[in-house]
């Protein structure tokens, strides 16, 4: 019962002296972040990876000349891809509605077959 209790002690003191080194770290981040605010020519919109890799790369590839230039490529890159993304997910939609459109036409299907021996069978009764 004693070892589980220095266990428990343990944890905590280890658990409070990360919790003021990630504390630490956060600050510094943060300290860092205001700092790059202050040199950066990007518009705050545009300091994310995937917007600074793209920008970057099309400097690299001589696609664009002008800071400008490469946000507007970026923006309609972007423009593009959110339109596939939604044409995308209108197709999935559709061939959920085609596939739920074929099982309720094989379900007719079976129910007109059921009707039809249905009717035969009281023919042949009379």
């Amino acid at each position: 019962m004693v070892g589980k209790y220095w266990d428990s002690q343990k944890k905590k003191e280890i658990l409070a002296n990360e919790l003021a080194n990630i504390s630490a770290i956060e600050s510094k981040m943060n300290l860092i972040a205001s700092q790059l605010d202050s040199f950066t020519i990007l518009p705050e919109r545009y300091r994310t990876i995937h917007a600074v890799d793209s920008i970057g790369s099309y400097f690299v590839n001589k696609r664009v000349d002008s800071l400008k230039e490469g946000i507007n490529l970026y923006e309609d890159e972007l423009l593009k891809y959110q339109q596939l993304h939604q044409n995308n997910q209108m197709i999935f939609q559709n061939s959920q509605m085609i596939f739920q459109n074929n099982q309720m036409i094989y379900q007719n299907n079976k129910m007109l077959r059921a009707q039809s021996i249905t009717n035969t069978l009281l023919l042949f009764k009379r």
